[in-house]
Parts: C-alpha cells; structure tokens; sequence
C-alpha cells in the first residue's frame, strides 16, 4: 500500500479508534501464527480497498484545498472592493453585502464539507489501523499469496515487501 504524504501526516497525526472487522482480529494467540490462505485473501483484498480509499480521499482534499483557494481570492476581492466603497452610497453598500452574504453561505457550505472530509480521513486512519494490526502484524506463506495472485481476481494486488523477499514456501510479512 502506498501513502501520500498528506495521508501519512494525517496518520502520524491522528488518533485511531478501533473498530470491528470482517476478520480475525489479531490478539495474543494469532500475532505469531502464519496468516491462512484465507485470512491472507482478505488481507490482500483490503489492502487494495484501501488504496481505492486513499485515492478518492486524496482527490477530495484536492478538491476541497482548491475551493478554499476560490474562496480566499473572493475574500480578498471583497476586502478590495470595501476600500473603495462609498459608504453613503446605499445601493453601492447593498450589492457589496449581498455578495458578501453569497461568500458566507459559501463558506458555510464548505465548512460542512470540511466536516465530512475530516471524518472520512478518520474513517480511514481507523481502517487502516485495523489492517495494520489484523495483516500487517503477522507473518504468511509466500507460496498463498503467489497462489492467490494466480487465481486472477480482478482488482487484487501483491502485497508490498521489503528489499528482503523471504524464500519460495517461507513466512512473508504484509508490509504498506
């Protein structure tokens, strides 16, 4: 799994809170034991879900940094144009407070949208938490995930290793 910068920031940054998950949660008993063949399934297909995740979360806080930059430039036109109003000019006055009115709800608008995107980058720290501690914590066979890539699943992908591939048949590790 790959991490942009902004995301890993969030990440370091960020608190996570548990959730449940579709698998075996990691716990004392399991944390030494190979991944099953299963488990492993599992773990591969999250951690492609969770590069869809990243993905769109990214494009949203693109989004959203850009409409920020739209509305800084607006504030700064209307700061522009008060300096030049002549306040005894009450129709000058009234256009001048509509659009500033129009700006607010604007802001307000995005102040929302703020909200939700900084609860889908905790939705997804938490997600990625829980696969960090369920797949990335524990050891598979080499030999299940080849297998597995083998099987053509469409959207699945091989985990990330580090420069150190463990033998045909050893114990890997999941690693993002």
């Amino acid at each position: 799994m790959r991490f942009s910068s902004s995301i890993l920031l969030a990440l370091i940054l960020g608190t996570c809170c548990a959730r449940a998950v579709a698998t075996e949660p990691a716990t004392k008993s399991t944390r030494g034991r190979p991944l099953s063949r299963n488990e492993l399934r599992s773990c591969m297909d999250r951690s492609t879900e969770l590069d869809k995740r990243e993905d769109a979360l990214k494009a949203s806080q693109d989004e959203h940094n850009a409409y920020l930059k739209v509305l800084s430039e607006e504030a700064l036109a209307l700061s522009a144009e008060l300096r030049g109003i002549d306040s005894s000019d009450d129709a000058a006055v009234d256009t001048y407070n509509k659009r500033n009115d129009e700006r607010n709800r604007k802001v307000e608008i995005n102040n929302e949208r703020a909200k939700a995107l900084n609860a889908s980058a905790a939705d997804f720290r938490a997600a990625v938490a829980d696969f960090m501690a369920d797949c990335v914590s524990r050891p598979f066979l080499k030999s299940d995930e080849e297998a597995l890539l083998k099987e053509g699943v469409k959207g699945r992908k091989p985990i990330n290793r580090s420069s150190e591939t463990p033998a045909q048949g050893r114990p890997g590790r999941l690693t993002t």
